[in-house]
């Protein structure tokens, strides 16, 4: 089947890769670049495709372009929200709402990543369940650092959403606890606070065995990589969202730090990995996708 896939570059490509090993021929868009911006051209662009795949539902917010691609061209329309596009459907006024809504009533399949969001979207629109991930999770168990160790990701952009102002005074407040920050680097000077850049190159699998815990903090989310990649390893998480094998905790100082002294208390959290192996291993949930979309 030859399938567009549109949406995060960083997540599409990996998609598209477990896609190709099974025989597809997949084409990659960015949903807000060469999707968004281009006007009729997009029609163009997926003229020889069989399914479009919207892995990140900003992508088809047009009843005009949804009602064209399904009736006019004949394509397989997908739908899969992933995180922040659900907040962003949720946050519209009921016309842009609408129209969104509109849209998705024409694709084939809608889809959330997580309980969470189809939780929150169900009274809205027809929406099912479907996990995806990007990894096997079939990594060793090794022993926690010597010093209990937070990882915390904030990203440049929009670092208050991911809780920057907590996690600064979160660290200042557990001085005996080293802080790995991924990202964000204008902290005030700090000795338990170690800095370091994003790189996508980077092998993420050191960072979680030299943590303990990671604490994330979002004000909204889907199902977080790291979260997975975290507990594959056995390590704890401190999350904003209610998950099986992770303490959760609201987004403020006392519920955080009530949370931290439990994992204080604990050794590691190596049932979390088996867990994570049997359920969300990339194999299988890409094995779920296919059979969907063979079904379309």
């Amino acid at each position: 089947m030859n399938i567009a896939i549109v949406g995060h570059l960083y997540f599409a490509y990996k998609l598209a890769i477990s896609l190709r090993d099974k025989g597809h021929n997949v084409t990659v868009f960015y949903h807000n670049a060469e999707w968004n911006n281009k006007s009729f051209q997009y029609y163009k662009m997926i003229k020889n495709v069989d399914m479009i795949y919207f892995f990140c539902a900003v992508g088809l917010r047009r009843y005009f372009r949804a009602f064209i691609l399904r009736y006019i061209f004949r394509k397989k329309i997908v739908v899969h929200f992933v995180g922040s596009d659900s907040h962003k459907f949720l946050n519209y006024n009921m016309y842009k709402r609408f129209r969104w809504k509109s849209a998705l009533n024409i694709s084939h399949k809608v889809f959330g990543i997580s309980p969470s969001i189809v939780q929150e979207l169900s009274p809205h629109i027809n929406i099912e369940l479907l996990p995806m991930s990007f990894e096997d999770f079939n990594s060793r168990f090794k022993p926690f650092p010597e010093k209990l160790t937070a990882l915390v990701y904030l990203p440049e952009k929009n670092p208050t959403f991911y809780g920057y102002d907590i996690i600064n005074k979160l660290a200042r407040k557990n001085q005996n606890i080293h802080f790995i920050i991924l990202g964000y680097n204008k902290f005030p000077n700090c000795q338990n606070i170690t800095l370091l850049p994003i790189d996508p190159e980077k092998d993420m699998n050191d960072l979680y065995y030299q943590s303990s815990v990671l604490i994330r903090l979002t004000e909204h989310d889907g199902l977080s990589n790291m979260v997975m990649e975290s507990l594959s390893r056995g390590r704890h998480v401190i999350w904003t969202t209610k998950f099986p094998y992770t303490h959760f905790c609201k987004r403020n100082i006392n519920s955080i730090q009530k949370e931290l002294n439990i994992v204080k208390s604990k050794s590691d959290n190596r049932k979390a990995m088996r867990w994570v192996q049997q359920n969300f291993n990339q194999s299988k949930l890409m094995d779920n996708l296919e059979t969907i979309i063979k079904s379309l």
